[in-house]
Order: C-alpha cells, then structure tokens, then sequence
C-alpha cells in the first residue's frame, strides 16, 4: 500500500523576468515507512534583470536506511 501525490509550482519573481519551475512527484510506502521523491526544478534569469541573487541545494539522492546508520544526501558546493 503507498500514497502518491504530485504537484508543480511556478513563480514569476520579477524585477523583469526572474521565474522558477518545479514538478515532483511524493511516494511513501506503508509497509516500510519508506518516501521517495522524484522531482525537477529550474531557475532563469532573463535579459531584464539588473540584479538579483538566487540560492538553493541539490541532492542527487536522499536516504536513509539501517535505522539510520545508512545515508545519503546533499551535493556539496564549493
């Protein structure tokens, strides 16, 4: 047994023409209290933009397992 729930978001943040797009897709399975996400996102700046400043993380994997002696994580960023 699993819920599934999926959803975008889309956001103009402006300043002439800053946006950002995300999809994902939330699966938790009952049987082993496991979540798994897939998910895409992306963020532009366009021509009108004079400054601006944009942050966030990526994970190529995020888990855990063994009673959390198993895990996986945030890409680090220098």
């Amino acid at each position: 047994m699993a819920k599934i729930s999926l959803g975008p978001v889309k956001k103009d943040v402006n300043a002439q023409g800053a946006s950002i797009q995300a999809d994902a897709v939330r699966v938790k399975l009952f049987p082993s209290d496991t979540v798994v996400y897939l998910a895409h996102s992306r963020a532009t700046i366009n021509g009108g933009v004079v400054s601006g400043l944009f942050r966030g993380s990526a994970y190529a994997s995020k888990a855990t397992a063994a009673g959390g002696r198993v895990t996986s994580g945030k890409t680090l960023t220098s």
